[in-house]
C-alpha cells in the first residue's frame, strides 16, 4: 500500500463572483493558482507530485487547478501535512498580507495501491470536506478585495506577468476587439471608454459597428469523461495525462489570445475566459470553442483509451454594461446545464439582449452533422427581417411543426410543404439551412423545449452573423 494526500484550495467560486472588472477577475483566479504553485514548490522531501504537473513557465494565466495530489512517504500524516501547509502559506503570503482564515485549505489522506485508486478515493474525500466550508468574515473578505482591486504593485502581477503593472482591456474593448485594427478610430474609442466623464456612446467613435460589438462573452468549459478515462490509466499514463493538461492550458491561451479574448484560467481540464462575439481573426465565438475542443484539447483527448474525452461549454453573451459577476454566474449555470446533456460534448448558449430579451439553446455536438448545420445557419443568415419572420412563424405554428416532425415516414414531404405554405420559403440558402437544421435539432432535443430552442438558435445565429445596432 502507498500513502497519498489530496489538497483542496478555496473558496474559488465565491471569490470570482465578487469581482466587477476583468482585471479583478484575473487576480481572483490567479490568486488560487498562485497558492497552488507555492504548495507545489514547497513539496516536502520524499513526496512525489502526482497531479497537476509542475510548470515553470510564466504564461500570464493560472495553470494550476484547485486540487493537488501527492504520494507521501510512510509515516507522513496530517500533522506533517499541516506543517507543509504552514510553510507554503508563509511563502504565498509574503507581500500579500492576507488573512489565512479566508482560505479553505483542506487535506485528506488515504492508503491505496496506485495513483489511479488514490485519485478516486481522494476526490471523494475532498468532495465531502468541501461540503463543510465556513463563512468568511467581512474583514477577511475586504482584505481580499483590496488586493484584487490593485491596478499596480500586486505580487500576483509580478509572478504572473513579470511586471508591477497589468493593463487589461475593459469589457467594451474586449467586445469590440474585431475593430481594433483601425488604429485611429480605436484610439478614440478606447479614450472614450476609459474617460469617466464621457457622457456619449463610445461606440459612435467606431465605423462599421454591429450589435455584437457591444456584447462580450463569458465562456466556461470543463472536460467530459475525464474521471472515467483516468480510471483506466496506470501511473505512467496519469503522469503523461497531467503534463498534457498543462500543454492544453498553454495551447488554449494562445488560441484565445489570437482570437482577441482575455484568458483568465486554464487549469486542469477547466477553462474560463472573456471574448468578443467575433474575434480579431474573423472567427466567431462558436468557431473558437470548436477549435479549443478539436485542436487545443486534442493533446488530452488523444490519451483516452475507452471513453471519448471532450470539452463542454457554457457561453453567456451580455451587453458590455452588464454586471460581470452576473455574467459569470450565468456562464457557470450554463456549463452545468451542458454537463448534464446525455451525450456530453455539449454547448449551452444564452444571449441576453440589452432590451431584456434572452435566448437559450443547449445541445450536444456529438449528434451527427448538427454542429455543421448550426455553422451553416450562421453563414447563410443575411436578411434580418426574414430571420425574424421565420422565427416567429415557427413559434406560432409549433403544434403543426411537432405533428410534421413526429411523422418520420412522411416527414420529408410534409416538411417541404410546411416550409412552402407556412414559412413561405423562397428556396434561398437561408431557408434550406433552417429546413435542414429543424429535424436535426428535434432529434437531438426531442419535443421538450424544441420550439424555444429552434427560435433561440435562429435569433442567436442572426446576432452572431451581424445586425445593425438600431435593430437591437
Amino acid at each position: 500500500m502507498k500513502s497519498y494526500i489530496g489538497i483542496s484550495i478555496g473558496p474559488v467560486v465565491k471569490t470570482i463572483t465578487m469581482v466587477r472588472k476583468p482585471k479583478e477577475l484575473w487576480s481572483a483566479s490567479y490568486l488560487f493558482s498562485y497558492l497552488a504553485k507555492k504548495i507545489i514548490n514547497t513539496l516536502p522531501e520524499g513526496c512525489r507530485l502526482v497531479s497537476p504537473a509542475k510548470c515553470e513557465d510564466k504564461l500570464g494565466i493560472g495553470l494550476y487547478p484547485d486540487r493537488i495530489y501527492v504520494e507521501c512517504p510512510d509515516g507522513f500524516g496530517l500533522s506533517e501535512a499541516g506543517k507543509w501547509m504552514d510553510a507554503a502559506w508563509e511563502d504565498f503570503n509574503a507581500g500579500l498580507n492576507l488573512n489565512r482564515d479566508y482560505f479553505n485549505l483542506m487535506v485528506a489522506p488515504c492508503s491505496v495501491g496506485n495513483d489511479r485508486e488514490a485519485l478516486a478515493v481522494l476526490n471523494g474525500s475532498l468532495d465531502l470536506l468541501e461540503l463543510n466550508v465556513f463563512a468568511q468574515d467581512e474583514d477577511s473578505t475586504e482584505n481580499i478585495m483590496t488586493l484584487l482591486r490593485k491596478s499596480s504593485g500586486s505580487p500576483l502581477f509580478v509572478d504572473g506577468m513579470d511586471s508591477r503593472r497589468f493593463v487589461v482591456d475593459t469589457l467594451a474593448e474586449i467586445a469590440a476587439a474585431e475593430l481594433s485594427s483601425a488604429e485611429n478610430l480605436w484610439r478614440s474609442f478606447t479614450a472614450a471608454v476609459n474617460e469617466e466623464e464621457y457622457s456619449g456612446d463610445p461606440y459612435s467613435e467606431l465605423a462599421h459597428c454591429k450589435s455584437y460589438h457591444k456584447y462580450f462573452c463569458v465562456v466556461q468549459a470543463d472536460g467530459d469523461n475525464v474521471g472515467k478515462s483516468l480510471r483506466t490509466m496506470d501511473d505512467d499514463e496519469i503522469h503523461a495525462f497531467s503534463q498534457a493538461l498543462i500543454d492544453f492550458g498553454r495551447n488554449a491561451k494562445n488560441q484565445i489570445d489570437s482570437y482577441g479574448g482575455f484568458p483568465v484560467y486554464a487549469g486542469g481540464d477547466d477553462l474560463l475566459f472573456l471574448a468578443p462575439v467575433v474575434g480579431k481573426d474573423g472567427r466567431n465565438i462558436l468557431e473558437l470553442v470548436e477549435d479549443l475542443n478539436s485542436k487545443s484539447f486534442e493533446c488530452v483527448s488523444d490519451l483516452s483509451k475507452d471513453s471519448a474525452m471532450s470539452l463542454s461549454f457554457g457561453i453567456s453573451m451580455c451587453y458590455y454594461k452588464h454586471p460581470l459577476y452576473e455574467a459569470l454566474n450565468t456562464a457557470r449555470d450554463l456549463l452545468e446545464r451542458a454537463k448534464n446533456v446525455k451525450n456530453k460534448n455539449a454547448v449551452s448558449i444564452r444571449l441576453e439582449k440589452h432590451s431584456g430579451e434572452s435566448f437559450d439553446v443547449t445541445f450536444s455536438k456529438n449528434m451527427e452533422g448538427l454542429w455543421n448545420l448550426v455553422e451553416g445557419l450562421i453563414d447563410s443568415t443575411n436578411d434580418g427581417n426574414t430571420v425574424s419572420a421565420v422565427a416567429h412563424k415557427l413559434r406560432r405554428s409549433e403544434t403543426l411543426l411537432y405533428d410534421v416532425l413526429e411523422d418520420r415516414a412522411g416527414r420529408a414531404v410534409r416538411l417541404d410543404a410546411y416550409f412552402k405554405n407556412i414559412l413561405e420559403s423562397d428556396g434561398s440558402a437561408y431557408f434550406t439551412s433552417v429546413k435542414n437544421l429543424v429535424p436535426a435539432l428535434y432529434e437531438a432535443l426531442g419535443k421538450n423545449g424544441f420550439a424555444e430552442s429552434i427560435y433561440s438558435m435562429l435569433r442567436i445565429a442572426k446576432f452572431i452573423k451581424g445586425e445593425e445596432p438600431r435593430d437591437e
